[in-house]
């Protein structure tokens, strides 16, 4: 059976096609996982600089 340019090319776009999403989705997912990382690091160090101003204010009373 011969193929045509033209189905060979449907097959490999379907072929690729949902490949390419899934890396797609991937890289999103792994952004999302970065950035809620440094959201939580930045939570972390608002938490540190206000313990450490409470700890000085208790101190100076």
């Amino acid at each position: 059976m011969a193929f045509s340019m033209g189905t060979l090319f449907f097959q490999l776009l379907m072929t690729l096609l949902p490949l390419a999403l899934l890396i797609l989705l991937l890289i999103f997912a792994w952004r999302g996982i970065k950035a809620h990382e440094r959201i939580a690091v930045s939570l972390e160090r608002l938490v540190q600089a206000k313990e450490m101003e409470r700890k000085r204010e208790t101190e100076e009373d």
